[in-house]
C-alpha cells in the first residue's frame, strides 16, 4: 500500500504554495506542474520526462505551440 501524506496550504496573494520542507529534501530543485481539470499535479522533472512523450500527441492546428499540450488525447499520457 501507498504511503499518503496531505497537508492543507492557502495560496498567497501572489499564487504560490510552500512545500513542506520534508517533502522536498529529497527532490530536486526543478518541478513540472500539470493541470487536469481541477486538480494540479506536481512531479519532479525527470531529465528524460519529455523525450518519454515525444511524438505521442496528436497532431493538431496548434500542435507546434504550447496550446498544443491541450490536444485530445493529452490525458492517455502515462509519466514513469
Amino acid at each position: 500500500m501507498v504511503n499518503v501524506e496531505f497537508i492543507y496550504r492557502d495560496v498567497d496573494s501572489l499564487g504560490r504554495i510552500v512545500l513542506p520542507a520534508g517533502w522536498r529534501k529529497d527532490m530536486s530543485g526543478k518541478l513540472v506542474l500539470f493541470r487536469v481539470g481541477e486538480e494540479i499535479i506536481i512531479r519532479q522533472r525527470a531529465p528524460d520526462l519529455f523525450r518519454k512523450l515525444k511524438g505521442t500527441l496528436p497532431a493538431g492546428r496548434k500542435a507546434g505551440s504550447i496550446d498544443g499540450l491541450k490536444a485530445s488525447g493529452a490525458m492517455d499520457w502515462k509519466l514513469e
